[in-house]
């Protein structure tokens, strides 16, 4: 990370640092199927293979780009991570990389130690390193040239030998181009936004995942198969999810929005729970922030989404005409409330109706539901019709 101490500088810098492991995770998956990437843990970013370091990183982003110097803070600020590592002298440990938004001169140390092996001269580099150590007076770098001059020239050239610098890395408002590059093996032709941008959720919620340490790293052949799923998803039998679900915060501010609908009146005219208003409301929401999303992003059309609607109407149609059929002619109010909920709860879980054949998230279906009964075209209780005429008379 970089220390701009401003809370600015500081978000992109993290922001950086998580889009950048993902690039890492999708040029360098293929050669490592057997392996992990972590955050923070061993680490700014590292690759393990059975909870064991194979690789560290070190991750700098610059605002504006420059020289990475023989005395530059990066540099030995880094070189202060790994000589603080348990691997530092182990010619057998992890390698070491410092990607760096900087560009290394020729001629420098950052220039010796380059992952470009036909730059590499790690005995130069070592010499360098020394002169810097000796020669410079920059405070901020003084304990970690101090460390280096104390270790043994033999315990340097085997520390620098496993160090590998990746200069003019992607800056960050680069790195979303680079990982479009890294998917183009998946991506959708006529959807590549919205693909990315799907890929990008999912890596956000993984990340944080990681950095909050309710998992602890990201295998290889996971992230590959969440890519295919996601990338499945825009397949002619299926769609992919847009819509986020909603929070139990975000739950109660919708259902408060939408307390006086007709749909939310049919809900609680065959006795809906709370719990089920709050989540009627959500998939009514959800629902229709969906189709409005597959609308414009040209994933269906207006015909095919009418054409679910008839389908969902016409599956309850069935359902209704069954529940009257049961119902006794002189059923009282008790009698029909269950009814009517025995065929909301019915519907609620039903997905023989899907808008496409692998299509199977079941938000949607409900919510579509509460749509059509927003638009007074189906309804739970026996009477919602006279009930919904009712009601229209009583908001006059």
């Amino acid at each position: 990370m970089t220390e701009d101490h401003s809370a600015a500088a500081s978000a992109v810098g993290y922001s950086h640092q998580t889009a950048w492991a993902l690039l890492e995770l999708l040029r360098q998956a293929p050669e490592r199927p057997d392996q992990q990437i972590t955050l923070e843990m061993h680490d700014d970013v590292a690759w393990e293979r059975d909870g064991v370091p194979l690789e560290l990183t070190q991750v700098k982003h610059h605002g504006k780009a420059g020289g990475l110097g023989d005395r530059s803070d990066d540099l030995w600020r880094t070189l202060k991570v790994w000589m603080d590592s348990a691997y530092c002298n182990d010619s057998e440990g992890p390698l070491m990389g410092l990607v760096t938004t900087n560009y290394a001169k020729t001629g420098t140390v950052a220039f010796f130690l380059s992952s470009d092996e036909t730059k590499r001269n790690t005995a130069k580099a070592v010499k360098l390193l020394d002169e810097a150590a000796l020669d410079s007076k920059n405070s901020t770098t003084a304990k970690a040239r101090a460390q280096w001059t104390a270790r043994t020239a033999s315990n340097n050239l085997r520390l620098a030998d496993r160090i590998r610098v990746f200069d003019s890395s992607p800056a960050a408002q680069d790195v979303d181009e680079a990982v479009g590059r890294a998917l183009l093996w998946a991506t959708p032709s006529e959807h590549k936004d919205t693909f990315l941008g799907l890929v990008t959720r999912w890596w956000n919620r993984v990340s944080l995942d990681i950095l909050t340490k309710r998992r602890t790293a990201i295998a290889t052949l996971d992230a590959q198969r969440e890519i295919s799923i996601i990338r499945d998803s825009f397949s002619t039998d299926s769609l992919p999810t847009l819509v986020e679900p909603l929070s139990s915060e975000e739950e109660q501010d919708v259902f408060t929005s939408h307390d006086d609908r007709a749909f939310v009146h049919q809900v609680r005219w065959v006795g809906g729970t709370p719990t089920a208003l709050r989540k009627a409301t959500a998939d009514y929401f959800r629902a229709i922030s969906q189709g409005t999303l597959w609308l414009d992003t040209h994933l269906i059309g207006m015909s095919e989404l009418q054409v679910y609607e008839r389908n969902i109407r016409d599956e309850w149609e069935r359902a209704f005409d069954e529940m009257e059929q049961d119902l006794p002619e002189d059923a009282d109010e008790n009698q029909k409330r269950a009814a009517g909920l025995n065929l909301f709860r019915r519907l609620q879980s039903s997905l023989s109706v899907s808008i496409r054949r692998n299509y199977t998230e079941v938000f949607y279906a409900r919510g579509k539901r509460h749509e059509l009964a927003e638009r007074h075209m189906l309804g739970w209780h026996p009477d919602f019709e006279s009930k919904l005429r009712q009601l229209t008379v009583d908001s006059e």
